[in-house]
């Protein structure tokens, strides 16, 4: 498990030559890569019997990718205003346990200001 989260990490970064590459990992996941690293992180925890840190990695992961996945796909909706990675979005996850739901959370109270 260890070794083929990190794979999927590694290998992120040499297979996205289009975000929109409806083949592979990208086709199910917007952020694979950020995927491998949080349950990498949190599952070497796991392996290693060590909650504490499993929690804190959790925490620290969670809260750095939520910021970052926002970000990027802010940046994503601006360069591509056609709706294109609107649909896109809709067909896949982002893959980190209840950051879509905090992104939804941030999107509505960002349009109510």
């Amino acid at each position: 498990m260890h070794i083929s989260l990190r794979l999927l990490h590694s290998s992120s970064y040499y297979t996205l030559k289009f975000f929109f590459l409806h083949t592979h990992r990208y086709s199910v996941l917007r952020h694979p890569s950020y995927v491998g690293f949080y349950y990498w992180s949190v599952g070497t925890q796991l392996i290693l019997c060590n909650p504490i840190a499993c929690i804190l990695y959790a925490i620290a992961a969670f809260t750095f990718f939520r910021y970052r996945i926002a970000y990027e796909e802010e940046t994503l909706h601006q360069l591509f205003p056609d709706g294109a990675y609107e649909s896109y979005a809709a067909k896949t996850y982002i893959g980190i346990p209840f950051i879509g739901f905090v992104l939804s959370f941030d999107n509505k109270k960002d349009k109510d200001q």
